[in-house]
């Protein structure tokens, strides 16, 4: 029974955090983007494996940001 009193004061914070987690990241991947662009909107990199490197990590972050957004949303509602 106690521990049913206990559990009702509990909120769950870790929807919050994988929804502010993804925000974070998809915002700094935008970020280092929109810098490195020229002034005629094209990405400058120093070499072709920076650019090959760089593009395929940003990808890979930029997916598990969504993901981190969508189970964020998710488990945030599945709380209320």
């Amino acid at each position: 029974m106690t521990f049913l009193f206990l559990h009702i004061g509990h909120t769950n914070h870790y929807g919050s955090l994988l929804l502010i987690t993804g925000l974070f990241i998809r915002y700094q991947i935008g970020r280092r983007r929109f810098n490195r662009r020229s002034i005629t909107g094209v990405q400058i990199f120093s070499s072709y494996i920076k650019a090959i490197l760089t593009t395929f990590i940003e990808t890979l972050l930029n997916i598990v940001g969504a993901l981190f957004i969508v189970v964020g949303i998710i488990n945030v509602i599945i709380h209320l």
